[in-house]
């Protein structure tokens, strides 16, 4: 984290143990395979890039964004039932 120059928020210091920030790389892991996931990247090469041993667990690590969800819900056609 400190070679990326990314700084948390201590919640936890390290007092005789270790400390809890709450970015770790971890939180880099997530944001890497979301990013990937909301900019349409296939779930079979988010897997292999972030190499997640099933989907499953790779779903796990995928949070979208509203936008790309309302976009695909966009594209269903209208029945035009009133």
């Amino acid at each position: 984290m400190e070679k990326a120059r990314i700084e948390g928020k201590t919640t936890r210091p390290a007092a005789g143990g270790r400390g809890l920030s709450n970015l770790t790389f971890h939180s880099l892991r997530h944001s890497f395979n979301s990013a990937m996931a909301n900019a349409g990247v296939s779930q079979e090469i988010r897997q292999k890039l972030t190499g997640h041993v099933s989907a499953e667990v790779n779903a796990h690590y995928t949070h979208h964004e509203l936008e790309p969800l309302r976009a695909a819900i966009a594209c269903i056609p209208t029945l035009g039932i009133k």
